[in-house]
């Protein structure tokens, strides 16, 4: 009986695990709001940092929310496709200018506004090359 249990426990622990790494694996091979959803609440995606340089908002709902798709940079020029909204006007009103994005995978935590000098060099170079 108490084998039965624990390895009912294991191969539960186990499941866990695989359906982890598995989500992780999906959202890193195809962003979109599903993979979005998925980094958000996936406790074994990292945080990190990108560099972007805001363009044209992609579409503006009718509550004025912004959506950008555009290529980031992170400090060490490494790009990726990122897409976030803009829920209070921020970025939408400033054209190329430079963010700070907190991601988790292809969710964006949060950003701010930075000066050109506090963007890393080989991100800088990523994005005003385009």
């Amino acid at each position: 009986m108490l084998r039965k249990l624990i390895y009912g426990i294991i191969y539960g622990v186990a499941g866990i695990f695989i359906l982890l790494f598995g989500a992780a694996l999906y959202s890193k091979q195809s962003p979109g709001e599903v993979a979005d959803l998925l980094d958000q609440y996936n406790p074994i995606v990292p945080k990190s940092e990108l560099y972007v340089k805001t363009t044209t908002p992609q579409s503006i709902n009718e509550k004025g929310t912004a959506l950008y798709q555009q290529t980031a940079a992170n400090k060490d020029g490494k790009t990726q496709k990122i897409q976030f909204n803009d829920f209070n006007g921020f970025t939408n009103s400033k054209k190329k200018r430079y963010l700070k994005l907190i991601i988790k995978g292809h969710h964006v935590e949060a950003y701010e506004d930075v000066a050109r000098s506090q963007v890393p060099e080989k991100a800088l170079k990523k994005l005003d090359s385009r």
